[in-house]
């Protein structure tokens, strides 16, 4: 919700609706997209694997976080 409504803020009347209607449709191509994957790595690879997929896709946002406050 935080980000929704950070978003509305930014946009003037006439945007607002086609940009949080295209942000939603991404948030929930998102949430299908993983769910999907899960799915399929948990079934070709194993419980393990999964967990090792997860945790590599943790640290990307974190080195993403440490690289842009190392530049300011």
């Amino acid at each position: 919700m935080g980000g929704s409504s950070l978003l509305a803020d930014q946009l003037s009347p006439a945007e607002r609706a086609q940009t949080q209607g295209f942000n939603d449709l991404l948030i929930g191509l998102s949430a299908a997209a993983g769910s999907l994957g899960s799915g399929v790595v948990f079934a070709a690879l194993g419980y393990g694997a999964m967990g090792i997929v997860g945790a590599a896709l943790a640290v990307i946002p974190i080195i993403l976080a440490l690289s842009l406050r190392q530049k300011t």
